[in-house]
């Protein structure tokens, strides 16, 4: 399906989909993680990932600008 889609579709779709979901599921696997070990690198380091694509995504619906 993916190779049927020009290429501005599936930028749009992979910026305004895929993004935030994989950012809320990095979200989950960091909560999930904490509760079971505590705080540790692993689980800051997958926060930091979440919050750089959640501003991404952020930027893109705001015309560019940073949502801080």
């Amino acid at each position: 399906m993916g190779a049927r889609l020009p290429d501005g579709v599936r930028r749009w779709l992979t910026s305004s989909v895929a993004v935030p979901l994989g950012a809320r599921a990095l979200t989950n696997i960091a909560d999930r993680l904490e509760r079971a070990e505590g705080p540790s690198v692993t689980s800051r380091a997958l926060r930091g990932a979440s919050r750089a694509a959640g501003r991404r995504g952020r930027r893109t619906r705001e015309g560019g600008k940073s949502a801080r």
